[in-house]
């Protein structure tokens, strides 16, 4: 799902987009969306998923948060788990050297400003991206009489890829799960 949409990417240009821009922006705000929600580790937006967790303490730990709603827990067996939600956890009674399957539903409502600026900003960078860097360059001079120019790129624009910038990744990691997650064995 995408985290900005074209108009937000206008605005970050400040301008219309050209044809050859129009015809690239939804593969690239699917693309630095993607990026952006797999850094974060963080749903923007709601879908239902499952995966496979380690119980620990009793509390299973669905990895991508936040969690809106949990419809099934099973065993490995395929056997339907008694379970309840508190901050984030799965709570079941089972040892910690289970694991148990959770069909939940995260994200959230509504993606927050600064995530829709900040992609809508990501993929305005690439827009603008100097020719150059895009063919791969990562420095480039010219010299004409007594006046030379020279530039270079920084790495994450280099070669035209959808890659996010030192500060894209600041914000993505900022909405990280913050939980510390022990993994302790059981002997049966």
């Amino acid at each position: 799902m995408q985290l900005a949409s074209k108009s937000d990417v206008q605005a970050a240009l400040g301008r219309d987009l050209s044809e050859g821009e129009a015809a690239r922006i939804e593969h690239l705000l699917d693309l630095i969306s993607a990026k952006f929600e797999a850094e974060a580790r963080c749903s923007f937006t709601k879908s239902e998923r499952t995966h496979r967790v380690k119980v620990n303490g009793g509390q299973a730990y669905p990895p991508i948060v936040p969690i809106q709603s949990v419809q099934s827990v099973v065993d490995d067996d395929g056997l339907a788990i008694p379970f309840r939600v508190r901050a984030g956890a799965v709570v079941v009674d089972l040892p910690s050297d289970e694991f148990v399957t959770v069909t939940y539903t995260s994200g959230l409502d509504k993606v927050p400003d600064r995530v829709r600026l900040q992609v809508a900003d990501s993929v305005a960078r690439l827009l603008r991206a100097d020719p150059r860097a895009a063919a791969g360059q990562t420095q480039a001079s010219t010299t004409t009489g007594p006046f030379s120019e020279s530039s270079s790129f920084a790495a994450w624009t280099v070669g035209g890829q959808g890659l996010l910038s030192p500060d894209d990744l600041a914000l993505a990691r900022s909405y990280r799960p913050r939980r510390v997650n022990v993994w302790v064995g059981g002997v049966r």
